[in-house]
């Protein structure tokens, strides 16, 4: 039988293929508009490529198994949801739906009912585009019945398997634990539509597993006081990542990785800082606790500086461009006592700053604000944690390590652009403001005959950390005592946990277990044994930790 182009059995088929076509790209379009919604950003990477080819599959895998699409499509209607939250975010803050944006809901409903009402005309937009892909095609697939495609539905469960199976066989061959590593390969599953699933998953557990030592440090109080003022004032604390200094021209690198801090005046350079542990699950929770790295237990007990400034009546903030995982171990508890938080999961350090200006432009004179930016910084790999504009440092014909050192100095470069960008941002405000940087840990990179890669070893390379602090001219005037201190202080051996103690005496705030001794702003300062962890086990420095650059 012939079939006219003008048949209504051709249209009917047209229309129904339209109808499938339209459910999927739906399903489908997180992951495929989050390259254009972020031109700068190095997103189509191999991660990516993972979670596409991994995406592909599922739907060819569900789509060759079902006779009726229609109650398919019914059945995944949660997954249109978690979609459109998905290109909600996207477009909002060029974050996809992740373990942080879960976690956020789970811990803190009234944070996440006031995200939804602050952004009410793209929540409107999201829902308007679900009506408009999901009603439209199940009208349109309501009467198809098709044959299943058993051979095409093996295929792609074949490949499946082999995928995720790469995945995980990667971690083992690394000598992380099973059970580490996978967690790990659900982590990094960010697929459409169903890395929704594997994000909540992930969250639940984590949620499920620190539920008693949320409420162990929920009960926990500094009894912090702090003198009244009318007064604006901005404390910012930039947590980076596997940032020796060794690299840093700051520092006396031969390379000019730091131009822009380089001229930058308001500068103290603290030289001599060494990690509380070279791994960040442990140096994060240690850099904003005032209980000491010798006293592990309590800094898992008690709260951190976040929760200072909470009792002091500032308003707090954290925004990551680290996800939330089971690698981060107390991190994702300390960033829950922020008042606000956000997450650009995998997005380069300069995806925050949209969000951290427009917290500066959003508040009043009098305000005072205490806000995390917990950095991407240095992590491995190098090469995606800048835009290829910063892509300056290269060698003709590198070998390994020169390439290495490159894409890691063309990352320092990068910090050395997002830093300036936020310490601008508060030199253009009136009040006083303060800036901390500190990595969590220096970096191995095949430096000496041993060849050692990475962190976590415990060595001259990975326990050193890039710190400094930045004072706006207002607080320089205002507080001269304490910047002669800090100027006497600043060459002295410090550790990470010198940091939060310095950064309450700076704001004037008075907590239990402040120790006026460990602030470089105060007279009372004394350079103390400097201790560490490795892999839980606690070491005293046996000398200073050199800085060759």
């Amino acid at each position: 039988m012939v079939v006219s182009n003008d048949s209504p059995l051709l249209a009917r088929v047209n229309a129904q293929r339209f109808g499938i076509l339209l459910l999927w790209a739906f399903l489908l379009s997180p992951l495929a508009l989050n390259p254009l919604l972020n031109p700068n950003q190095r997103v189509v990477d191999g991660l990516f490529l993972f979670n596409v080819a991994t995406s592909v599959l599922w739907v060819v895998l569900l789509h060759a198994l079902v006779r009726r699409p229609l109650f398919l499509h019914l059945a995944l209607a949660p997954l249109y949801l978690t979609t459109a939250i998905d290109l909600f975010l996207l477009w909002t803050f060029k974050a996809r739906l992740s373990s942080g944006y879960v976690t956020i809901a789970l811990t803190d409903y009234a944070d996440a009912g006031e995200l939804l009402a602050s952004y009410a005309s793209s929540v409107s937009l999201a829902a308007a585009v679900l009506a408009g892909a999901y009603l439209p095609g199940l009208f349109l697939i309501r009467r198809v019945h098709r044959a299943r495609k058993l051979g095409l539905a093996a295929l792609a469960l074949v490949l499946l398997t082999a995928l995720y199976g790469v995945a995980i066989g990667r971690g083992l061959r690394s000598g992380v634990l099973p059970t580490r590593v996978l967690m790990d390969v659900v982590g990094k599953e960010m697929g459409a539509p169903f890395g929704a699933v594997a994000q909540t998953g992930l969250a639940l557990q984590l949620h499920a597993a620190s539920r008693d030592l949320r409420r162990l440090r929920d009960g926990f109080s500094f009894a912090a006081t702090k003198p009244a003022s009318e007064r604006g004032e901005v404390y910012v604390w930039v947590i980076g990542e596997s940032a020796r200094p060794q690299n840093w021209s700051m520092f006396g690198y031969r390379r000019q990785t730091n131009p822009l801090l380089g001229s930058m005046a308001g500068i103290t350079a603290l030289p001599d800082m060494l990690t509380t542990a070279p791994h960040t699950s442990v140096a994060v929770p240690s850099m904003l606790s005032l209980a000491p790295i010798t006293d592990w237990p309590a800094i898992t007990a008690s709260k951190s500086v976040v929760g200072a400034f909470n009792e002091v009546g500032f308003k707090t903030y954290w925004l990551s461009a680290q996800e939330a995982d089971s690698w981060g171990g107390l991190i994702p508890q300390i960033a829950a006592e922020a008042k606000r938080r956000r997450y650009f999961d995998r997005a380069q350090d300069g995806a925050m700053l949209g969000e951290f200006h427009a917290i500066l432009q959003s508040a009043a004179p009098g305000d005072k604000l205490f806000i995390v930016l917990h950095t991407k910084g240095s992590h491995f790999e190098y090469s995606r944690r800048y835009p290829p504009a910063f892509a300056r440092f290269g060698s003709p014909d590198p070998s390994r390590r020169e390439r290495l050192i490159d894409e890691y100095d063309n990352s320092i470069l990068y910090t050395d652009w997002f830093l300036s960008e936020v310490i601008n941002g508060l030199a253009a405000r009136k009040g006083n403001s303060a800036l901390i940087y500190a990595s969590d840990h220096g970096e191995n990179l095949l430096d000496d005959k041993q060849q050692l890669f990475g962190h976590a070893l415990g060595n001259d390379y990975d326990l050193p950390a890039a710190a400094f602090i930045w004072l706006s001219d207002g607080l320089r005037r205002s507080q001269p005592e304490q910047m002669q201190a800090l100027q006497r202080n600043s060459g002295a051996h410090l550790s990470l946990s010198n940091l939060p103690h310095s950064l309450l005496d700076l704001a004037g705030i008075q907590a239990r277990g402040f120790d006026a001794q460990a602030s470089l702003f105060n007279s009372r300062f004394e350079a103390k044994p400097r201790w560490y962890m490795v892999r839980g086990d606690l070491r005293r420095e046996q000398h200073p930790a050199p800085l060759a650059p």
